[in-house]
């Protein structure tokens, strides 16, 4: 309870230090490079970097000597057929937050795909163990609130790196907070014990999927940060739908 009471205030003072832009108005000129282009998507806008980076080191060291190492051990101890049976699980439990994020897109299309995919992976899939539903070819992407920002034009905003949360667009801030939990009608009947067991489940399961990466980053970055950082943005962006004629916001040096 006292390190969720923690974390929760370090969260709170970093979002009100975002939101002075005295941050980003001190910014040095060695960052001017930050303003290029994203996969000829919308630029990147990092005008909190100075601080970012701290972030980014204190969620580095937490990382390195937490983190990771207990990933290691999952990653050592599971196959890949058990791996999918997670990925498969925590993706069903997901699937009503997509279909409340089609709803309000106005999406009848996504939101029915949704619906029935959990409905059909929950009963003949096991609980979500199997994807059954695919093999119907009932598919459809998941979906946030950020995702229903940007099909209503919202651009991806500042980057930002939280505390414990990592790193995302301004646009997706709330997801991770509030918005992925509240969103979601299924988690609505679980017990606090439940919810707890999944989030570290899907934090130590994602953080295996990106190992990888992660470990050829630090061997051959010369700036983790920006590695990082780009391959977040450009992998966010690519599951956006904007709307007809959106155009990305100006970003000026």
């Amino acid at each position: 309870m006292l390190v969720r009471l923690v974390s929760r205030a370090y969260i709170i003072i970093t979002i009100c230090l975002l939101s002075n832009n005295s941050l980003a108005s001190k910014q040095d000129e060695k960052y001017d490079y930050n303003y290029a282009s994203l996969s000829n998507r919308c630029q990147i806008y990092d005008p909190y970097e100075s601080f970012n980076r701290k972030v980014f080191t204190f969620n580095a060291i937490l990382d390195t000597f937490i983190l990771r190492p207990v990933t290691k051990g999952y990653g050592r101890f599971t196959n890949c057929y058990t791996k999918n049976r997670v990925d498969s699980f925590l993706s069903n439990i997901c699937e009503p937050l997509s279909a409340v994020n089609y709803g309000i897109q106005g999406n009848a299309n996504g939101a029915g795909k949704t619906f029935w995919r959990f409905v059909i992976n929950s009963t003949f899939g096991l609980g979500g163990l199997f994807d059954v539903a695919s093999k119907f070819d009932l598919k459809a992407k998941p979906q946030t609130f950020g995702n229903t920002l940007a099909n209503y034009g919202v651009g991806q905003g500042p980057y930002i790196i939280l505390p414990f949360y990592g790193d995302m667009g301004a646009r997706d801030l709330m997801d991770p907070l509030v918005l992925n939990n509240y969103l979601n009608p299924a988690r609505y009947p679980m017990r606090s014990s439940f919810k707890n067991v999944l989030l570290v489940t899907d934090l130590i399961h994602n953080r295996d999927k990106v190992m990888p990466f992660t470990d050829y980053v630090s061997k051959n970055s010369p700036d983790a940060y920006i590695a990082i950082r780009e391959a977040t943005l450009s992998e966010r962006e690519s599951k956006m739908v904007y709307p007809e004629g959106f155009k990305c916001p100006k970003v000026s040096k």
